[in-house]
């Protein structure tokens, strides 16, 4: 099946299969860890963040109480995974400003440098896995968390179920892109990222409502939350930098430092008109605009939008009056 809508599917049933589908995927991905750790927990941690904005998404049907159970659950869970996962991220951040900047930052210069992270991430994945028992522990929460999922309570059906989910992401979105433009501080930037991430993942949910719009619209805030991404990686790895083990000489941190400066500018420099073209609206304008895509195909699915002659050929549409109603609803 896949992470979206799926063709006459009701709403409580996709939600419940996405939700299983998803902690399926994350304990096999934590039952898989011989070959690449890192890439196990990385997925891992990806079908988390889509669990959340999945119940994100429902949280007008779910209730606060199983809505913060299951958020909590979830969050728990990454956490778990946190540690050997940002001591990763550090050495793909590193590896890909010396990319960046190839003339600035030789390889061979940052030997001792990339040694150094490299060596911490490989013991911080080993005290993850085997003092912590984190991969263990996350299992266990997971496979209770798929338990639950038949008990949730989804009654309704209809866009209004997501109604409020997606309103919530979606102001908080454009309040994070406020807060960023006032006052540009890491912090900020970094806070903004979550409910991007949020957003670009309930849209994908979404997309079948309208493939080209919704697809090109999921993209684009997947374009801004990596960038953000990257931003708060930068961050973590000038932090690095600048504890006294890191084996940087002087005029090497000096270097980094200010390379990760100038990257940092470079990415908020683009995200911050990619952002204000994506939460160009109002929040209800924009939970409108998807409810109006939600009844389209809804009339489409029970009317049947175009049919085929014998011979393939495109003839009349079927059941217009329904979709001139919608029109003239918003007129």
């Amino acid at each position: 099946m896949g992470y979206a809508l799926e063709e006459n599917e009701e709403l409580s049933v996709a939600i419940t299969r996405i939700a299983v589908e998803q902690i399926e995927l994350a304990l096999d991905h934590l039952g898989v860890t011989s070959e690449n750790l890192n890439e196990s927990v990385h997925a891992t941690r990806q079908s988390l963040k889509r669990l959340r904005a999945l119940v994100a998404l429902a949280r007008g049907e779910l209730g606060d109480k199983v809505f913060k159970r299951e958020w909590a659950c979830y969050r728990s869970a990454g956490r778990l995974l946190a540690g050997g996962r940002d001591a990763s991220v550090v050495v793909q951040t590193f590896d890909a400003l010396i990319q960046h900047f190839p003339f600035e930052l030789i390889p061979e210069v940052f030997a001792a440098e990339r040694r150094f992270l490299a060596e911490r991430r490989d013991a911080r994945l080993k005290i993850m896995v085997e003092e912590e028992r984190a991969l263990q522990k996350a299992s266990e929460m997971l496979a209770s968390a798929r338990e639950r999922v038949a008990t949730w309570p989804l009654k309704r059906a209809g866009f209004n179920v997501l109604r409020e989910g997606l309103i919530r992401s979606y102001r908080g979105g454009r309040e994070g892109l406020r807060r960023v433009i006032r006052h540009p501080s890491p912090i900020n930037f970094h806070q903004w990222r979550h409910p991007v991430k949020l957003l670009c993942h309930q849209l994908q949910i979404l997309t079948p409502l309208w493939p080209a719009v919704l697809n090109a619209h999921a993209n684009e805030l997947c374009n801004l939350s990596n960038w953000l991404n990257e931003n708060h990686d930068l961050d973590a790895l000038r932090h690095a930098a600048l504890w006294s083990e890191f084996e940087a000489q002087p005029h090497n941190r000096q270097a980094l430092g200010s390379l990760v400066e100038r990257r940092c500018c470079l990415l908020e420099a683009e995200a911050l008109p990619l952002g204000e073209r994506l939460y160009s609206e109002r929040a209800r304008h924009f939970s409108d605009r998807i409810k109006h895509y939600w009844r389209a195909r809804e009339h489409a699915n029970q009317n049947g939008a175009i049919s085929l002659d014998t011979t393939g050929n495109l003839v009349a549409a079927v059941g217009a009056q329904p979709i001139l109603r919608i029109i003239s609803d918003q007129v």
